[in-house]
């Protein structure tokens, strides 16, 4: 664990790989069970992780800003 208290992979590959793992190893498990959806990168430890949640949508404005 780290300051976040949360598992850190130190990059997007590693973060993936352990989704890739979540996803094969809840087959055939009960519902109800927390499901991994995405890897993020976190800017409080500059580390990623894993959520259940949604991928949030990303707006892209021509000539402009990111928004989410």
């Amino acid at each position: 664990m780290n300051t976040c208290g949360k598992r850190p992979y130190h990059n997007r590959a590693e973060a993936l790989l352990a989704l890739a793992g979540a996803k094969a190893h809840r087959r055939g498990h009960r519902r109800g069970h927390r499901r991994e959806r995405r890897a993020y990168f976190c800017k409080s430890c500059s580390a990623y992780h894993l959520t259940s949640q949604e991928p949030k949508r990303r707006l892209k404005i021509i000539g402009g800003e990111d928004f989410e």
